[in-house]
């Protein structure tokens, strides 16, 4: 909204406060059991699309520097979480109070029947991607000109066991940029040869049954709200 009347009863004047709101509607859809989670999916319940970078520049004293997937941040399953994507703004006024009111850092996107859960949604203020330290999920604060803020949603959960995914999906993220090579391996069991871009088969079969072992369940348990120690971080 672009302005907020305030006043008591008794009041013959109105104080005007000038303000502006930029809100993340899009966010990526959970693993369902037919197929991967939605990702950087507009919220449908909301009945909200992102705004454009252009417009967001053109009305705002503020610049996008970066509009991009975040990966490895997607839960992992036989159909994984869609994957969330982050936002810097770089402050162009003297001076702003930033109020963030963001979701999804402590309590994670839980995973069903086996999926992992999404990683949380962070905030970085002047990240320099070398031991950046968050800011609170939710706080006030002062920005100057040329202060960048990150804002990273929360990945979406996965549905289903990762070690039920089908290879070649998982081989089709890493060449996508969803997940890395080390998450392959790690969440899914997926041994991926960049050079050639294919699988090593024998590879893959000794990690799932390593990935198995490991994990020592006796049964797919139905919600994770944790990675299974050990795997994922």
């Amino acid at each position: 909204m672009e302005a907020i009347p305030a006043s008591q009863l008794e009041d013959t004047t109105a104080i005007v406060i000038l303000l502006f709101t930029l809100i993340s509607p899009v966010e990526p859809g959970g693993g369902r059991p037919f197929a991967d989670g939605l990702d950087g999916n507009s919220n449908m319940h909301a009945n909200m699309a992102s705004t454009s970078v252009e417009i967001t520049e053109a009305e705002h004293p503020i610049e996008i520097l970066a509009y991009e997937f975040v990966p490895d941040k997607s839960g992992a399953g036989k159909y994984r979480g869609g994957t969330p994507y982050r936002r810097d703004y770089r402050l162009l006024e003297e001076e702003a109070v930033l109020q963030v009111r963001s979701d999804r850092r402590d309590f994670r996107p839980y995973g069903l029947y086996g999926g992992y859960p999404g990683k949380p949604s962070m905030n970085f203020l002047n990240p320099t991607g070398q031991n950046d330290q968050p800011v609170q999920a939710k706080i006030t604060m002062t920005m100057k000109r040329g202060d960048v803020l990150r804002h990273e949603l929360a990945g979406a959960a996965g549905w289903g066991d990762p070690l039920e995914r089908d290879p070649n999906a998982v081989l089709r993220d890493v060449r996508n940029e969803m997940i890395s090579v080390d998450t392959a391996r790690r969440d899914y069991g997926v041994a991926v040869d960049i050079d050639t871009w294919s699988i090593d088969e024998s590879e893959t079969k000794k990690l799932r049954e390593a990935i198995e072992q490991a994990r020592g369940w006796t049964e797919v348990p139905s919600v994770l709200r944790e990675d299974p120690v050990g795997l994922s971080s």
